[in-house]
């Protein structure tokens, strides 16, 4: 029986603790990337398979929180972010999403996928882009954050200092 590219990966993984029955963000970094690793990754990544993209995006994670996300994986990455998102799975998309806030000044359409984000129908989509909202948004500029007025997580808006730029606005129409 052939092995998964998650499989393969998972299994390359050194556990710190080894009675531990699942793997960290912090093991997962200390794998070496060479070609066969890379080919995994990327395998995972344009897999038609939710479960294999979601490794694939867990081992980017990793790489790229320890400095060691290589060219081309972070090249394939972005080239899927637009279409990752855009995905039926808001688990995938959810996933994908800290990523994209971590490569923001490598995506010149960043404020746009943001901005989109803020639509989506999965609310931990929605919330994400919300609670990450100053990244993409001018110092002033709260029309998007409207919708949320009301929801259960608009209550980071005044965490955002939106509150009192949405009394600004009202002023100013």
């Amino acid at each position: 029986m052939d092995t998964t590219a998650s499989q393969r990966l998972i299994k390359l993984v050194p556990r710190k603790d080894p009675s531990w029955p699942g793997i960290s963000h912090e093991d997962t970094a200390r794998i070496q990337v060479d070609e066969k690793v890379r080919t995994d990754i990327l395998s995972c990544l344009y897999d038609v398979n939710p479960s294999e993209v979601g490794w694939g995006l867990w081992f980017c994670e990793s790489l790229l929180a320890a400095g060691k996300l290589d060219s081309r994986i972070k090249e394939a990455l972005i080239q899927q972010v637009p279409s990752l998102l855009k995905c039926e799975d808001a688990k995938i998309k959810s996933d994908v999403l800290p990523l994209v806030i971590r490569l923001r000044g490598e995506l010149p359409e960043y404020r746009n996928l943001l901005l989109q984000c803020l639509q989506d129908s999965s609310p931990v989509v929605r919330k994400l882009a919300l609670l990450n909202s100053e990244t993409f948004l001018n110092s002033r500029e709260i029309e998007p954050l409207l919708a949320f007025n009301g929801q259960p997580f608009g209550l980071c808006l005044a965490k955002r200092g939106a509150r009192t730029n949405r009394k600004k606005y009202r002023k100013n129409l």
